[in-house]
């Protein structure tokens, strides 16, 4: 490390004219302010300043500064061989952009790379980049299992702003109780989770986060696009270094609340909803892609998602998938560029399902858009659809096709004015179930493949008639 004073221009001034004259006898970094050199760098007061040779011993260095409990001033890329633990509460670490000011990881450290034990009130990271080095593999078991590059475990109001975390395993570990937390503009690639949370009492709020193939190599685009729940999934856990499951970009239990906007995901599998050690998530999503590979696995929470995208281009994943919980859908649009013979777009086998004011394309592919079996609750209202196929061979949607249990609420279900298709199904109801209400959903050239008595459930206005009829 070396060590480095910073002048303002009318104190450079000052002091330059004083050398010439023989008059100063001491080191000064601001008018009117005596600057202290410690081991972490120089301190003026307010601010200490570390500038990194990326060589070993920057860790043991960066710790000194921070340990002067004053706001850090990292430059340069840095060497980080040792774990940097902040401990004064509300403390401001800050670089000078995340791919200016960068700390590079070839070791895993102990708890993690930034580890927080302030308590309430976390510290506020800013400006800063955590690079990870790994083998340009494309297996899982060929990854270096690092410990999280942010251990920010039951650590209340932290702040991390335009921070870049690239090929880590886990990329911000908040479990426990870390409520009120803040993540701004976040740009991130990990192999096993984005961000971790479970047991938040207080609302974290993410904005902006890009959970993108940072630096991820063609050979590691294999482990990063690869799907990770097995469907249908009885649950779907992060992986390590063993297994072949894809990452998880958001992993999430106990959360009171979540807000989650304007953010993008492109990995297997966007984010997953489980049952934590006190319950599942609470919150909303808004404004956010979730591109390609699999988007929404819930099986534990009450999540609210709006104005958000889903596109699919690999017949290995799913937008939605509910196993349990209640996830509520509404003004969303769904693409599907593939043929999904095993899976549908949406699909449910428990919980509670609400979609309103839902539009679903189906290009030259030939997909199930939403599918339902064996128990949950499924409710539809307002949705269109295109499909581009002249004979498509699968239902557009499936009520209970191959096993019972479930209730559905359907109305509003048509196709778009630009749809040219004049055959197929558009609805396949599998069985006589208990509470099951279709009605007003209407369409021309489509048919309906139906149970012939309707006992339990109840029919009408759906378009064309037919000999099993759903009216």
């Amino acid at each position: 490390m070396s060590r480095k004073f910073r002048l303002g221009f009318l104190a450079s001034l000052v002091l330059t004219l004083a050398s010439g004259f023989g008059l100063i006898q001491r080191s000064a970094a601001f008018i009117g302010k005596e600057a202290e050199t410690i081991d972490g760098g120089v301190h003026t007061g307010n601010e200490v300043e570390v500038v990194c040779a990326n060589r070993s011993g920057d860790g043991a260095t960066i710790q000194a500064a921070v340990d002067s409990g004053s706001t850090v001033h990292i430059v340069g890329h840095c060497h980080l061989d040792s774990s940097v633990w902040f401990r004064t509460p509300g403390q401001m670490i800050h670089g000078d952009g995340r791919t200016i000011t960068v700390m590079h990881v070839t070791n895993i450290l102990p708890i993690g790379a930034f580890v927080f034990a302030t308590a309430e009130t976390g510290p506020i990271i800013s400006d800063i980049g955590l690079v990870f080095f790994q083998p340009d593999t494309s297996v899982r078991p060929g990854l270096v299992d690092y410990t999280p590059a942010i251990y920010a475990e039951n650590t209340p109001r932290f702040k991390l702003e335009r921070l870049r975390i690239t090929d880590a395993m886990v990329g911000i570990d908040a479990s426990g109780n870390s409520g009120g937390a803040v993540i701004d503009d976040l740009e991130e690639s990990a192999f096993s989770i984005g961000i971790l949370i479970d047991g938040s009492e207080d609302t974290i709020r993410i904005h902006n986060w890009h959970f993108f193939p940072f630096v991820i190599t063609e050979k590691q685009r294999n482990i990063w696009n690869a799907p990770l729940c097995v469907y249908p999934a009885k649950k779907c856990a992060p992986q390590s270094t063993a297994g072949t499951g894809g990452p998880i970009g958001l992993y999430s239990g106990r959360m009171d609340d979540l807000d989650l906007s304007d953010s993008l995901f492109l990995v297997g599998q966007s984010i997953v909803f489980f049952e934590g050690i006190s319950g599942g998530t609470f919150g909303s999503i808004s404004n956010t892609a979730f591109d390609t590979y699999s988007g929404i696995t819930e099986f534990s929470g009450q999540v609210t998602v709006s104005s958000s995208y889903f596109s699919l281009a690999d017949s290995q994943h799913q937008a939605i998938y509910v196993a349990g919980g209640l996830l509520q859908c509404s003004s969303c649009r769904f693409l599907s560029a593939n043929n999904f013979d095993q899976l549908a777009v949406v699909d449910q086998t428990g919980g509670n399902l609400v979609l309103s004011n839902v539009f679903m394309q189906a290009g030259s592919a030939d997909p199930i858009f939403i599918r339902i079996n064996g128990g949950g609750t499924l409710s539809i209202t307002t949705l269109q659809f295109y499909s581009a196929m002249a004979t498509p061979r699968n239902p557009k949607f499936c009520f209970g096709c191959d096993a019972g249990g479930e209730i559905v609420l359907a109305s509003g279900i048509s196709p778009d004015h630009y749809s040219a298709i004049k055959s197929g199904v558009m609805m396949h109801v599998g069985f006589d179930g208990y509470l099951r209400l279709i009605g007003n959903n209407l369409f021309t050239g489509w048919h309906n493949v139906c149970p012939s008595t309707a006992v339990h459930a109840l029919y009408a206005n759906n378009g064309t008639r037919t000999t099993t009829s759903c009216n």
